[in-house]
């Protein structure tokens, strides 16, 4: 008698079939042992290039850390991107970090350097308090002070990197003399004329969403040549929001994944209907035998002749 698929067959079968499903939809890891801050960078670089990516947080030595994955089909394409872009930036440690562990007691170039990162954090936050100010980076240095004066005092000096994102009307509050002059008035002895001002200017993330909203309609102009954003047309399946390529994946994946179900519920039912077969077929063997062992059968028993003898 053959026997049906039992539990576990069905069990293995699903993980089976499950692992196979999640490696024809498998993504690629781009960078490991990131930041999240980097990771953001990241994945939002890859998205203006029109790769979709997505992060993923790892637990690393009780440390959470953060990593980016793509598209298999696009791998190539977004670490070339990463390449050009200098992703991740690597930073090299300042004064704040190379200070970073305080010492039971202080050098005098310890007290300069945290009284140092004092002033530069206060002048980036207050900056940053900006509502057209993305990131600031401040270097200030102060000379010490000598013991007998000189004619010609070494003066403070500093640098300041801002990264501004232009209104929708255009004027910004943000100029090179207006941040010599604040600067200036937080640190000590600073001539505005001593300050550095570099002023980067990014579009706005709203504004590239709307071009590339309007791209399909003829009324918007595309400048990426990568591979996925040929087209910005957003598509529903489903519900859910997708762009027009990816619409077609995702069809697919939905469709590989019904199939799935189907054939999984087909083999439970017909499972069922093999289990159930088999015990009726056992109660009926069952049954059939009890009577036997019960009744016993009419040639066994003894029979009496005409006058009421029994016949020996």
């Amino acid at each position: 008698m053959r026997r049906g698929l039992g539990g576990r067959d069905v069990v293995r079968l699903c993980l089976v079939v499950l692992l196979l499903f999640v490696f024809a939809c498998g993504e690629t890891v781009v960078y490991h042992n990131l930041t999240e801050k980097d990771a953001n960078e990241i994945v939002v670089a890859l998205y203006n290039a029109g790769i979709e990516a997505v992060k993923k947080a790892e637990k690393l030595q009780n440390e959470v850390v953060w990593s980016v994955a793509v598209d298999k089909k696009y791998i190539q394409e977004a670490r070339r991107i990463l390449l050009e872009q200098n992703l991740p930036r690597k930073e090299e440690p300042g004064l704040c970090g190379i200070y970073k562990e305080k010492q039971i007691v202080p050098t005098p170039d310890e007290q300069k350097a945290r009284f140092l990162c004092g002033v530069k954090g206060d002048i980036v936050n207050a900056l940053k308090s900006i509502p057209e100010v993305a990131d600031v980076s401040v270097v200030v240095n102060m000379p010490t002070p000598e013991e007998f004066a000189k004619d010609t005092e070494k003066r403070p000096t500093a640098s300041v990197v801002v990264k501004v994102v232009p209104p929708p009307s255009g004027e910004s509050v943000i100029n090179e003399s207006k941040i010599q002059q604040f600067v200036a008035n937080a640190v000590e002895k600073l001539n505005p004329r001593d300050v550095s001002v570099v002023i980067s200017y990014v579009s706005s993330p709203l504004q590239k969403k709307s071009v590339i909203g309007l791209g399909p309609t003829g009324t918007g102009v595309s400048t990426s040549n990568t591979p996925n954003s040929a087209s910005g047309e957003m598509v529903k399946v489903m519900g859910i929001n997708v762009s027009k390529e990816s619409s077609a994946r995702l069809k697919i994946y939905l469709a590989v994944f019904v199939f799935i179900l189907i054939f999984l519920a087909g083999a439970m039912i017909l499972n069922v209907i093999r289990t159930s077969k088999v015990r009726r077929e056992i109660e009926a063997l069952y049954s059939g035998s009890s009577g036997q062992l019960i009744g016993g059968s009419g040639e066994d028993r003894p029979r009496l002749e005409a006058g009421g003898e029994e016949k020996r």
